[in-house]
């Protein structure tokens, strides 16, 4: 009868075992699954938080340009407090400028949501022509005025062409592997020169924002702020 007995506890034992494990598993996989979801939110908060930026830049832009006729976009001007090297003597006033109550009237954002990429500030250039935008050939005459995230997180990436709704099965990449990241700044908005944007996948010819991979594992953002 001990021995029954003995073998009994020890079946029971092993019972106790296999329910704590199962138990213990499910409980580590929820929280891993809780923890993806909750990457995925933060990345799609900050993604759309970013593009909400890119739409109120093309406004106050748009703006200036609308209401100031034969504007000339050379004055253009991104100078702001928060971030040097934007200052554009060609702007003599306050019309010119897109952070400004007199011109834009927007707050300048010089830090992307936290998480995003490395902590990079935006970059406001004219360095650049965007395949498939405005005058898009390789030996273009002018560039487009973009806006540039550098070093976006893969996550981040993929959340990008997501919330674009670019049909994209991977991150594109940038076929010359280089591009433009000077500020505008002096009116240099050049007549010539600059980099040509473009990407091994067609899907994204053409369109005025997406993410991309620069070099291996070096991701950008990319938005048009005026075509040329």
């Amino acid at each position: 009868m001990n021995t029954r007995a003995n073998q009994g506890n020890v079946l029971f034992i092993i019972l106790i075992a296999i329910v704590l494990f199962a138990s213990l598993t499910y409980a580590v996989t929820r929280t891993t699954q809780t923890g993806s979801n909750v990457d995925t939110e933060q990345n799609a908060l900050a993604v759309g938080e970013v593009l909400q930026y890119v739409s109120s830049l093309r406004t106050a832009v748009a703006q200036i340009i609308a209401f100031q006729p034969n504007f000339d976009i050379t004055t253009l001007s991104f100078e702001n407090d928060l971030d040097a090297g934007y200052n554009n003597p060609n702007c003599t006033d306050g019309s010119c400028k897109v952070f400004d109550a007199a011109g834009g009237g927007l707050n300048p954002h010089t830090s992307p949501p936290p998480g995003i990429n490395d902590g990079s500030a935006y970059i406001y250039s004219s360095r650049n022509r965007v395949e498939g935008v405005g005058d898009n050939s390789p030996s273009g005459l002018t560039t487009d005025l973009i806006l540039l995230l550098p070093n976006v997180t893969q996550a981040a990436c993929e959340a990008f062409n997501t919330s674009l709704r670019l049909d994209v099965s991977s991150i594109p990449q940038e076929e010359d592997n280089t591009i433009g990241t000077a500020k505008y700044a002096a009116g240099s908005w050049p007549p010539g020169g600059g980099s040509y944007m473009s990407f091994t996948d067609d899907l994204i010819v053409g369109e005025k924002a997406a993410c991309f991979e620069l070099s291996s594992g070096t991701y950008y953002f990319y938005a048009v702020i005026k075509a040329n």
